[in-house]
């Protein structure tokens, strides 16, 4: 069974498109330009204005790492403010915490990062707010919230950001 790297990385030739951003699929892009499959070099026919929506979309999922229903609903949150639908959209998606923040800090029990590299007082900050965020959200009746902190030098800022939010 091939690993998810493989799969992304077809995924990437079929779109046509480094959309996982390693150098190893845009060389393989550029060793390999045509769409992955039997049929994928010599089948380049005229796309129509509804199969370049769609491939814009299946980028975006791609990209993103979600599903149609996931992007229906973010479509349908960005379609009701009153910016651009489209810039809405992105902004929505890109302030997502899976995106915004390396998923590798994230441990069974707590944080843990290289400081300041993978975390840092602004990372900090984006998960004090999705923490309010997910709270209010499920109508949590919480008072306080405990953070603790080690004696390292980088720690005292870390936690002074987390704790003064202003959501």
């Amino acid at each position: 069974m091939p690993g998810k790297s493989t799969i992304k990385h077809k995924v990437c030739r079929a779109l046509g498109v480094n959309l996982i951003g390693s150098p190893s699929a845009a060389l393989t892009l550029s060793r390999r330009p045509n769409r992955p499959g039997q049929h994928g070099a010599s089948r380049q026919a005229k796309i129509s204005p509804f199969g370049q929506q769609l491939r814009e979309t299946q980028k975006l999922k791609a990209f993103y790492g979600i599903g149609s229903k996931q992007l229906r609903r973010y479509y349908e949150k960005a379609a009701r403010v009153r910016k651009q639908t489209n810039v809405a959209l992105v902004q929505t998606l890109e302030t997502r915490l899976d995106k915004a923040i390396n998923l590798k800090i994230f441990k069974s029990y707590d944080i843990r990062g290289e400081y300041p590299e993978q975390l840092n007082e602004h990372t900090s900050e984006k998960i004090g707010i999705a923490t309010v965020q997910f709270l209010k959200g499920i109508k949590a009746d919480v008072k306080n919230i405990v953070v603790a902190r080690d004696i390292r030098l980088s720690s005292e800022s870390l936690a002074r950001s987390l704790m003064n939010l202003r959501v």
